[in-house]
């Protein structure tokens, strides 16, 4: 199940980090890895909800099979641009 965090929630979580001292690190730390873990994942696209959206826009123009290699491109896509930011953020820290 996906849950995404909203920024008050991360605020939160990182005044209790500093707080206490600690890293919280709950779950996989995947360290340097960070940027290729979400350049395969497409967890933080709903292809449902994107598949929806376009075949509500554009279903008239693209057929079903069309609309999902668009639905791949745009999580591909996505992907691309937060390993991007991921690194560019990495090598300013």
């Amino acid at each position: 199940m996906y849950h995404p965090l909203s920024e008050a929630e991360l605020l939160e979580f990182a005044a209790l980090e500093d707080e206490i001292g600690h890293s919280l690190s709950a779950g996989l730390d995947w360290g340097n890895q960070i940027g290729e873990f979400f350049h395969q994942s497409y967890s933080y696209v709903d292809s449902t909800k994107l598949g929806e959206v376009l075949t509500e826009g554009l279903g008239n123009i693209f057929s079903d099979a069309e609309i999902q290699d668009l639905i791949e491109s745009f999580q591909q896509e996505v992907a691309r641009q937060v390993e991007l930011k991921l690194e560019s953020k990495r090598d300013i820290a």
